[in-house]
């Protein structure tokens, strides 16, 4: 098993999955054969939007947070807390991080399958292996609790009629 890596920003290139590995993967794959390289998972607090560098027309989406990659080719494992996703996966996430209150967590599976319609010759199959949810931190401490749910709020005091005292005045003599 390989060891842990850390590194400043979770990609697909930075596990090792550049264009020369997955074309070198794909060399002797069909159109339309599937390989899996790769699963990320997170739990997301934010995240930033900048200009795509090779194409100003689009965008990156920069996730923080906490994040782990297993390249599958190679058993690497890198984490980091920052993280860009591919293929949809950076839209699916942002939405429910905008929709949510608390940080957002995911796991997908990645795939990339031969494309001849395909500039580089392949496109990115992104699979949620769980549906992107809000994390409650306080949700495990509830469960070994045996507490199901946060505790109903209490109802408000009622209004009630204050009359205020005369103030003490200082006698003279």
């Amino acid at each position: 098993m390989s060891q842990t890596q850390m590194a400043r920003r979770l990609t697909l290139g930075i596990l090792g999955l550049n264009k020369e590995t997955i074309t070198n993967l794909l060399a002797n794959k069909k159109e339309g054969e599937v390989a899996r390289i790769a699963f990320m998972l997170g739990k997301v607090d934010g995240y930033k939007v900048a200009a795509n560098k090779l194409d100003p027309t689009k965008s990156d989406v920069k996730f923080l947070g906490e994040f782990e990659g297993h390249n599958m080719l190679t058993g690497e494992v890198v984490v980091s807390a920052a993280c860009y996703l591919p293929g949809g996966a950076d839209e699916m996430i942002q939405v429910a991080s905008d929709k949510s209150e608390g940080a957002v967590e995911f796991a997908f599976a990645i795939s990339v399958k031969k494309s001849a319609a395909s500039a580089v010759g392949y496109v990115f199959q992104v699979a949620a292996a769980s549906e992107p949810r809000e994390n409650d931190p306080l949700q495990a401490l509830r469960e070994r609790l045996g507490v199901s749910a946060p505790a109903p709020a209490l109802p408000a005091p009622e209004a009630t009629e204050t009359k205020s005292k005369p103030k003490a005045t200082k006698k003279e003599g």
